[in-house]
C-alpha cells in the first residue's frame, strides 16, 4: 500500500480537495473553449485539475511539477493520456524552463510565494491566449484595486494595463489540505489588445517605468521616478504621485 503524500511545507503546498470547488472550476474551464489548444499547467499536484483539462479535448497538456514525489503519481493516474501523447509531464521549476510555446493557455494552482513569478511569466509570454490562476484573495484585491485606493499599486497598473481580469470563484481555506490561513480566488486573465500589440521589450520597459514610479508611494513623481523616464512625464504630472493616475493614463503616456 502506497504511503500518503504529505504536503511539503517549504514548498508552500496546499492541495485542492473540495469536490464542489473542483466541480465549479471544471464547469468554468469547459465553457472557455479550450478544445484543441495547448495548455500549460503549472503545479498539477495530484492532478485534480489535470483531469478536467484533459477531458476538454486539448491538443496537449504540458504539466510542470517541481515535487519529484508527485511525478510517479501523475504517471500512474494519467498513463493512457501520456501514451496517447496528450499529456507531457515535466519535473522541474517552471522558472527554469524554456518551452518556446507559440500559443497556449495557462492554468496554475501554485504556492502563493510564486505569484509574482507567474505574473512575470505571463507578461513575458507573447503567445499567451488566456490564464486561470488560483491566487490569494488579498493579491487579487491588489490586482483589481481602483486608482487612488490604498491597495492600488504597481501590480494593479501593470496587470490591468494588459489583462481583462475577473474573479471566477472565491475559495475558502477549507477547500485545501492543509488549510491556508487566507481565502483564495480562481481568477481569469484575458490579454488585451495592448498585450499582443506591444513587443516583449516594450512591455518590460513599461514595467521598469512603473516600478520606479511606484517605488516611493509618498513621494511626488519628480522625486520617485527614474531619471531616464522623467522626460516622458507631462509638466502637470511632476507634482503628483504615481497612484493618482489610472492604467489607461499610464498606457497613453508610454504609448506617445
Amino acid at each position: 500500500m502506497a504511503r500518503p503524500l504529505h504536503p511539503k511545507h517549504y514548498l508552500g503546498q496546499c492541495f485542492l480537495v473540495d469536490k464542489r470547488v473542483i466541480g465549479r472550476i471544471r464547469e468554468e474551464l469547459r465553457s472557455e473553449g479550450l478544445q484543441g489548444e495547448v495548455i500549460l499547467e503549472i503545479g498539477p499536484g495530484k492532478g485534480v485539475l489535470t483531469e478536467p483539462l484533459l477531458e476538454l479535448g486539448p491538443e496537449r497538456v504540458i504539466a510542470v511539477e517541481l515535487d519529484d514525489r508527485l511525478i510517479p503519481v501523475l504517471r500512474e493516474r494519467f498513463s493512457s493520456w501520456i501514451q496517447a501523447g496528450r499529456l507531457q509531464l515535466i519535473q522541474g521549476d517552471f522558472r527554469d524552463l524554456d518551452l518556446a510555446l507559440s500559443r497556449f493557455s495557462l492554468i496554475a494552482n501554485i504556492p502563493y510565494y510564486l505569484t509574482g513569478d507567474v505574473f512575470e511569466f505571463m507578461l513575458d509570454s507573447q503567445g499567451l491566449n488566456k490564464s486561470f490562476l488560483m491566487l490569494q484573495l488579498d493579491v487579487v484585491e491588489k490586482v483589481l484595486a481602483p486608482v487612488g485606493s490604498k491597495k492600488y499599486s504597481y501590480l494593479s497598473v501593470v496587470m490591468q494595463s494588459f489583462f481583462d481580469i475577473s474573479v471566477v470563484l472565491r475559495v475558502p481555506p477549507s477547500a485545501f489540505s492543509p488549510r491556508p490561513r487566507v481565502w483564495s480566488a480562481f481568477v481569469r486573465f484575458l490579454p488585451k489588445k495592448t498585450f499582443h500589440d506591444w513587443p516583449a521589450k516594450r512591455k518590460r520597459a513599461y514595467r521598469d517605468m512603473l516600478r520606479s514610479a511606484f517605488s516611493h508611494r509618498r513621494k511626488l513623481l519628480r522625486n520617485s521616478i527614474d531619471k531616464r523616464f522623467l522626460s516622458l512625464l507631462p509638466p502637470d504630472w511632476l507634482n503628483r504621485r504615481a497612484q493618482e493616475f489610472s492604467p489607461e493614463e499610464w498606457l497613453a503616456l508610454f504609448a506617445k
